[in-house]
């Protein structure tokens, strides 16, 4: 690839498995996982948690707003509450001029049949989405939604180039599994890798995968004490196991993601500072911060 203009990155959530409203949480923000990054033409968004609904409303005020309408793909890390439940909030999705091209992982899950017995059920990302919106669960179907959803499967370890970048995949240990992804910008590389659970095997494919990346978006969301008195299964990891994944992959940068609804305001930023004694490039991110690479 030719060298083009910088990619920006914005968080648009960083909070983990549910919403944190209050005074308390204000500073990092209460919304859950959703990133925006802007390549020349290019829109990519990760996930959908509640944070999806402020970057709509931002969305709103360029072409996606506009009778001429937008064009922006959404990559799903995986389809837990926290990284879909804005969707249905996402207003652009709901206009005819807008087009998204949405991926996902197809997954097969045990279930259970009208008669108690367990089936393996197949769903795709489309599926999951679709299905989130049903009634029972909201009064707006995604058939209310009048823009154009294009939905795409996404496998573990492969790449897609769409125009100005590539976007590689991981499976990340996570119940029933997460999708990492490392985006290339014209040379530069942003990780992101939230949802995961450290083991020694995870670390090195990680610093493998992610190997001279400028940034890594990590899952840092238990204390290491927390992750040892209770934690561990649970699907989310440490800085400590962060911190050993940017030495090894020889990552510039450390960006500490998807707080634990208990971390208030107080708590991160301590937990900042023991993270910089740790590895001295790693920054606790606020809702809203955004950055070039």
């Amino acid at each position: 690839m030719s060298k083009i203009k910088n990619a920006e990155i914005k968080y648009y959530g960083v909070r983990g498995s549910i919403p944190t409203p209050g005074e308390k949480f204000k500073e990092y923000g209460g919304n859950t996982t959703c990133l925006f990054i802007e390549l020349e033409d290019d829109i990519i968004i990760i996930d959908a948690g509640t944070g999806i609904r402020v970057l709509g409303l931002d969305l709103l005020k360029r072409e996606f707003g506009t009778k001429e309408g937008g064009t922006a793909h959404i990559f799903f890390s995986h389809t837990h509450w926290d990284h879909i439940q804005g969707f249905p909030f996402f207003i652009p999705a709901y206009l005819p001029q807008n087009t998204f091209h949405v991926y996902g992982e197809t997954k097969e899950i045990k279930g259970l049949d009208a008669k108690d017995k367990e089936v393996l059920e197949t769903w795709t990302i489309e599926r999951t989405i679709r299905t989130q919106q049903t009634f029972m669960f909201f009064p707006a179907s995604t058939q209310n939604m009048g823009s154009k959803l294009i939905f795409n499967e996404l496998n573990f370890n492969s790449e897609k180039k769409i125009n100005n970048f590539s976007v590689k995949t991981i499976r990340l240990r996570h119940p029933n599994n997460s999708m990492g992804f490392l985006f290339n910008f014209a040379g530069e590389k942003f990780c992101f890798c939230t949802d995961v659970e450290h083991n020694d095997e995870m670390i090195t494919e990680l610093s493998k995968f992610a190997k001279g990346c400028k940034v890594l978006a990590y899952d840092c969301q238990y204390t290491p004490e927390e992750y040892v008195d209770g934690k561990i299964g649970w699907g989310h990891s440490t800085f400590e196991a962060a911190a050993e994944i940017c030495e090894k992959g020889g990552i510039e940068n450390l960006h500490m993601i998807h707080h634990d609804p208990m971390h208030d305001d107080q708590f991160i930023k301590k937990l900042e500072k023991r993270a910089q004694q740790r590895f001295k490039n790693t920054l606790a991110v606020k809702e809203g911060f955004n950055f070039f690479i």
